[in-house]
């Protein structure tokens, strides 16, 4: 997989493995994580999170959550799953739990939920990075908040449109939201089901959603400012854009 992100110029990769993988297979995270991570070339950067869904304090899962804040080489976690599942109160607890680990926290959002689904999302968990996110259009207040509080949507237009997220190109909101200021990249969402790469995403904000080169150039800045890398690495990828440009 890694070889042909490097193949598109992709330096740096988030992705996550699903709880109910270490369920399934018995397999302690950190094995699953310390086996992803001896793959990565030198040259490559990768964070890796772990995803859960609304309801997964059960059974195996209970132990995980308790216990995956102390996984020293996990980089963050993810809410994924139904968004109409109401937020349990073990989610606060794990999130905030998890940032004062050091970990990063995200959680996905008003892909097909709600601005409510959104709102409750930003009201009880402490997260940096919202996925999908495109219900934040809809809302002229939920755009000045995103933006004030400097959260990240990372979206992910080609999944939108075979998924039906979105009813047609023309109605999606990456254009929209950029405008409005709210930080946003661009991201491949579940490849193997969808079956689309990180180019798939860039030719689709040009020749679908209408977006000049400038605005395609903001969210792959975007990107690398809101990745967790260090400072220097950060700076010569976003000088390298700026001379592509």
């Amino acid at each position: 997989m890694i070889h042909k992100l490097q193949a598109q110029n992709v330096h740096y990769l988030e992705t996550s493995f699903h709880i109910g993988i270490l369920e399934i297979i018995g397999v302690h995270g950190e094995e699953i994580i310390d086996a992803i991570k001896s793959a990565v070339p030198k040259d490559f950067t990768l964070r890796l999170f772990m995803g859960m869904v609304r309801n997964s304090y059960q059974g195996v899962g209970r132990k995980i959550i308790d216990d995956f804040p102390n996984w020293s080489a996990l980089d963050g976690v993810d809410l994924h799953g139904p968004e109409d599942l109401p937020l349990e109160e073990w989610t606060e607890r794990a999130w905030t739990e998890a940032r004062q680990a050091g970990k990063e926290t995200k959680a996905h959002a008003g892909e097909f939920g709600s601005v409510e689904n959104i709102r409750a999302v930003l009201d009880r968990l402490p997260i940096t990075r919202l996925q999908h996110g495109n219900a934040v259009a809809r809302d002229e207040s939920l755009v000045d908040l995103v933006r004030e509080r400097d959260i990240t949507l990372d979206m992910c237009p080609v999944s939108n449109w075979k998924l039906r997220a979105t009813s047609d190109w023309a109605s999606h909101p990456l254009p929209r939201l950029v405008k409005a200021g709210v930080r946003c990249t661009v991201s491949t969402d579940d490849p193997l089901v969808i079956g689309n790469t990180v180019t798939d995403e860039y030719l689709a904000m040009a020749q679908f959603l209408g977006m000049s080169r400038e605005e395609i150039l903001q969210v792959a800045r975007n990107g690398w400012m809101a990745a967790t890398v260090p400072e220097e690495l950060r700076k010569r990828s976003l000088e390298a854009l700026q001379h592509s440009g």
